[in-house]
């Protein structure tokens, strides 16, 4: 039961994004890890770490302008 609260939380993190593009396109992966028959736990970390990517991006950017990899160096540094 807590694995199916642990992913309905996920989900719901997935769609309070502000970029709609970034949003949509970690659904697209966290359905490509589940149909690749990955962990629970696998997945959450993951999509955890794209969820606070996009956070980090902001509203303005999404995953497809990403290109100059020192311009997000600051986010592998804060954690």
């Amino acid at each position: 039961m807590e694995s199916c609260n642990k992913a309905s939380t996920t989900i719901k993190n997935i769609k309070l994004l502000e970029n709609k593009i970034n949003s949509k396109l970690i659904i697209e992966f966290y359905n490509y890890l589940q149909s690749n028959n990955t962990s629970e736990s696998y997945q959450n970390q993951n999509i955890k770490a794209l969820i606070n990517f996009a956070k980090f991006l902001g509203p303005e950017k999404d995953f497809y302008q990403l290109s100059k990899k020192r311009t997000y160096l600051p986010f592998s540094i804060q954690k």
